[in-house]
Formats: C-alpha cells, structure tokens, sequence
C-alpha cells in the first residue's frame, strides 16, 4: 500500500493518494508518520490540479478551506501521537504552512518559534520564521514580494 501511495503521489494524482494515504492510517492509526501522510495528502486533494482539465479538484474554496481544516487535524493528532522530535517538528512544520496559506501569518509564526524552542537543530524552521517575520515586518521589501511574471509573448 504504501508503494501505490508514493506512485499516486509521484503521478500527482492526489485524489488516489490520499486514497492509499487514508487506508494505510486506518491499518496504523497510532502511527504519528502515516497520520501526517493522510494529512498533507488531504492538502494535496484541496489544492492539488487535475492533470486533464487542470481545474482544481476541490470546486470551490470554501470546499478547499473544509478539506484544509480537516487536513490540520490530522496534523495536529500526527504531533501529539509522535515519538520523536523530528516527526513532531514535521507535522507542527506542515501545520504553520497551512496557517499561511490560510492567511493567518502570526499563527504561523508562533508555531515556527515553539517547534524551534523545541527542535534547534531545524534549521528550515529558523529561516522560515525569519521569512514570516520579515513579512509582517515590511510586506513590500523586495526579499518578501512575488517574483516578477515574465510577459507573455
């Protein structure tokens, strides 16, 4: 099961990844790794394209707000049922993501700081905060804005 979930994933076919994803958690639900795979898996699915017509597979963002809630549960749960700190500072990592991507920066920033007072040794967790921060801090700063969009031809 788990090779059919690493294929679905590599094949960007989110919707039979979580599928495989969901499953392999049902058969483990104590496994912090697995619950966390459900989870960024469920992500996948809310914002995830479908290779064809390339619309995305949830139809409308309240629907990709819904499937993103649920996605940060299971994060949640895979933090609490961790046994090391390196699954831990993972799911609390892929947790601040969805925060920003939800638009709640600050959230964001306060879990990279917890799971950095907890893990130091995570330096992705460092630059990110510092990145979210620096955000707030200035939000027009050339080092925080969107790279420019080549003109179409």
């Amino acid at each position: 099961m788990l090779d059919s979930e690493k294929v679905a994933t590599q094949r960007m076919d989110w919707i039979a990844a979580y599928d495989w994803a969901s499953r392999l958690a049902q058969r483990e639900p104590r496994n912090a790794s697995l619950v966390l795979s459900e989870g960024t898996a469920l992500h996948n699915v809310a914002w995830g394209l479908k290779r064809a017509d390339q619309h995305f597979t949830a139809r409308t963002s309240l629907d990709r707000l819904a499937l993103d809630l649920r996605a940060m549960a299971l994060m949640d749960s895979a933090a609490r049922l961790a046994q090391s700190p390196e699954v831990w500072a993972s799911a609390r990592t892929w947790q601040a993501q969805l925060y920003e991507i939800m638009g709640l920066p600050t959230d964001a920033l306060d879990i990279y700081y917890d799971t950095g007072q907890r893990v130091p040794s995570n330096a992705k967790l460092r630059v990110r905060g510092r990145y979210v921060l620096s955000l707030l801090e200035n939000p027009v700063a050339a080092e925080t804005a969107p790279a420019p969009v080549a003109p179409r031809r």
